[in-house]
Order: C-alpha cells, then structure tokens, then sequence
C-alpha cells in the first residue's frame, strides 16, 4: 500500500460517501456485515455519519472512501473495507483508531459479534488481542478488556 491513508471521523455530509461504500458490497459482504442481506438505505447512512451517541471512522484514500469503522455506545464495533482495499491493513488501521478512542472516552471493554466463517474478522480480532467469550455454530463473541 503506497498511497497514503486518511483517517476522520464522519460527519453529516459523509452519509453520500458511506451508501456508496455498502452499495458496492456483494451478498456475502452484508452477509458478513450485517448477518443477513441487508442493503443500507439513505436514512441508515445518514444516521451512520452524523448520529450522536456513536463514533463512525472512516478511511480515505484521496477522496475515495475506502473503509469504515463504527464504534456504538455499549462498545460493539463493526468494520468495512472496500474490496479492493481488503488486505492492505485498513481494516486494523480503523479498528486500532476505534480502540484509541474507546481508552480515551473511558470504555472498559469493546466488543464485536462475527460470523464463525467470517475469517478476516477473526484474524484481526486475534492480531488485536480479542478473545471469544461466546460461540456458537453461526457466530461468535469477541471481547478487548481496555
């Protein structure tokens, strides 16, 4: 990866940005993201970038948004990287800046729900130092104490 990655935070006027990113997530991407096949609508995105209560990092390259991480109240985080971006770090980058700002606003614990099959998820999560405190055949439970 040569180019240089930004990260911000979202704000309202990202929301454009961010249905453009889960639009071009095929069957097994929302599958992934969303446990169903859920497509965003604009409302959702709109939430996504300018709701209180959540923190939504994005990840641009130039002005092409490229990856997004989001980071809810209760701790839970979820993480999307544009597919010609996969592999090249973005993913960690957002998730290690989500765990930043999950010290700084004082969360004990962060934590992320994922597909057992869902293998980028799992990896990442194991690189971080998350651990499973719950499985099941479909999905599992990953927990970083802060």
């Amino acid at each position: 990866m040569s180019e240089q990655i930004l990260l911000k935070r979202a704000d309202s006027g990202d929301w454009k940005a961010i249905l453009s990113l889960y639009a071009s997530l095929d069957e097994e991407d929302l599958e992934r993201r969303f446990f169903n096949l859920h497509r965003l609508n604009p409302e959702e995105a709109r939430q996504m970038a300018g709701r209180s209560g959540h923190y939504t990092l994005l990840a641009l390259s130039g002005e092409t948004l490229i990856g997004e991480a989001t980071l809810e109240r209760d701790g839970e985080i979820a993480v999307v990287v544009a597919k010609s971006w996969r592999n090249h770090g973005i993913a960690s980058l957002l998730v290690k800046e989500l765990i930043q700002v999950g010290r700084t606003e004082g969360f004990s614990r962060l934590w992320f729900l994922t597909l057992t099959g869902n293998l980028r998820m799992v990896g990442l999560g194991k690189a971080l130092g998350f651990h499973v405190i719950s499985h099941s055949n479909m999905e599992e439970k990953w927990v970083l104490d802060l």
